[in-house]
């Protein structure tokens, strides 16, 4: 379970020193925490899936950020913490075996336009592949055909 291993990983920090990892660790920790007392019931791994993915990409963000000004530091510090969540996630598919996916999908349920029929779309391929699917290059594709 990906909760065991992100508690196995922060003892792992503290014991090691390494003082962002533990801090995105447990902040990564906390989100999981608020969602299951709003929740009211423990979290599946697909669901901590998403709560690291989402806080990746507000890492991404920030980091392009720190790029702009050139902060050497931060962008370092903020690639450190990006590295220390991805190995919790799953490899994401690639651009073509997506756009084959698309295609697929597309066929089974008979769109010819998906530009203007996005939703079911969108819902069909997250529903089989969800975590492993990038939503950007998801909807980039669904706007090229």
């Amino acid at each position: 379970m990906v909760i065991e291993q992100l508690k196995t990983d922060i003892k792992a920090a503290m014991i090691a020193k390494q003082v962002t990892q533990r801090d995105i660790l447990r902040m990564v920790m906390s989100t999981i925490k608020n969602k299951e007392i709003e929740e009211k019931k423990p979290l599946t791994d697909d669901q901590i899936i998403k709560i690291i993915q989402k806080e990746v990409k507000q890492i991404n963000e920030t980091l392009e950020g720190y790029t702009a000004t050139g902060d050497q530091e931060w962008i370092k510090n903020e690639e450190e913490k990006i590295a220390t969540l991805s190995k919790y996630l799953p490899t994401l598919l690639s651009e073509s075996k997506l756009k084959n996916i698309l295609i697929e999908t597309l066929e089974k349920l008979g769109i010819e336009e998906p530009a203007k029929n996005r939703g079911p779309v969108i819902w069909a391929i997250m529903k089989d592949y969800g975590t492993q699917v990038d939503g950007a290059l998801l909807n980039k594709l669904i706007s090229s055909l």
